[in-house]
C-alpha cells in the first residue's frame, strides 16, 4: 500500500470528527470533489487504513449506568494473552496493557453497581493469571470523544 498523502491525512481527521459527515461537505475542506473524496475513502476501508466507522452514544442518554476505569495486575509474561481474553467480554470498551501503577488498564460499562459486581468477580476474577485488580467508579464526566482520535 502506499504512503498516506497530506489529503488522506485531511480527509481521515474530518472523518474522526464526523463519519456521517457528507464527502461533499469534506470535499469543500480538502479541496476535492465529492467523487473524488468517495474513492479516496473506499481505497482507505480496502486498505484497512479505515477499520469501521461507529458512533458515539451519550452516555446520559442511554440505559448505561456504570463506567469504570479496572487497573489489572498480572503475570507480567501473559500480559497480551490476558488483554486479549479481557477484551471479549461485552461490558469491556478499551483494553490496554500499559506502564505504571497496573500492567493492564480496561474501560468497563455496566448497567448498574450489581452488573459491574458481577464482572469483576466471574469475569475478571475468573481470569487466568491475573493477580488482582484496583476499580475506579466514574462519577462525572466532563469530556468524553467516544473513540479515541489518533494524531495522524
Amino acid at each position: 500500500m502506499r504512503s498516506l498523502d497530506e489529503t488522506d491525512i485531511q480527509i481521515l481527521r474530518e472523518l474522526q470528527e464526523n463519519s456521517r459527515a457528507p464527502f461533499a461537505k469534506i470535499g469543500a475542506k480538502v479541496g476535492l470533489t465529492e467523487g473524488a473524496v468517495r474513492a479516496r475513502v473506499r481505497r482507505l476501508v480496502k486498505n484497512n487504513v479505515i477499520e469501521r466507522f461507529t458512533i458515539s452514544l451519550n452516555q446520559q442518554l442511554t440505559d448505561v449506568r456504570m463506567l469504570a476505569r479496572v487497573g489489572v495486575d498480572a503475570n507480567p509474561f501473559d500480559l497480551r494473552k490476558i488483554a486479549a481474553e479481557l477484551a471479549k467480554f461485552d461490558e469491556v470498551y478499551f483494553v490496554a496493557v500499559a506502564t505504571g501503577t497496573h500492567d493492564i488498564l480496561v474501560d468497563v460499562l455496566t448497567d448498574d453497581m450489581e452488573s459491574l459486581k458481577k464482572f469483576l468477580i466471574d469475569k475478571l476474577g475468573k481470569t487466568e493469571s491475573v493477580r488482582g485488580s484496583d476499580t475506579s467508579i466514574v462519577m462525572d464526566v466532563y469530556k468524553w470523544k467516544g473513540n479515541y482520535h489518533y494524531k495522524i
